[in-house]
């Protein structure tokens, strides 16, 4: 069976950009390892990532994941048995997203206004915004 995991989490110290691309790739090397696909957003300070793959292994990583110090106030913010995966192919996709790249995702996908009128740390702890925030960035498939 297939599962997916969508958390937040925010940063315990500032992160410079070599430091994300030193945790994206332990996340690629672990991700392939487990068969776990993905996306990884960095939105000022916090994480907001999507883990899908089979159901012990997708578990096992995001246990991992949870207990590790660079971070905290992990939220899981879905937790579902998935049909197919959305990001067949990314062992972990990757987005650091600034304000401007925020306010044109949400202006894309929301045309009614809805989304942005929400923080930016707000709308990472909503499950539908941060799904649909994921959805921004994600092939242009079909998700069971």
């Amino acid at each position: 069976m297939l599962r997916k995991i969508i958390y937040s989490s925010r940063a315990t110290e500032p992160f410079r950009v070599d430091d994300l691309y030193a945790i994206l790739r332990a996340a690629r090397a672990n991700n392939a390892a487990h068969q776990i696909t993905g996306m990884l957003l960095f939105i000022n300070g916090r994480f907001l990532q999507v883990l899908e793959g089979e159901s012990g292994a997708v578990g096992e990583v995001f246990d991992r994941i949870a207990a590790d110090a660079q971070h905290t106030d992990v939220r899981v913010l879905r937790d579902a048995a998935i049909n197919t995966r959305r990001f067949p192919d990314w062992s972990m996709g990757f987005e650091q997203v600034d304000d401007d790249a925020l306010r044109a995702a949400l202006r894309d996908l929301d045309d009614d206004g809805g989304w942005h009128d929400i923080q930016n740390t707000n709308l990472i702890l909503n499950s539908a915004a941060a799904e649909t925030l994921l959805q921004f960035y994600a092939p242009d498939l079909e998700n069971g």
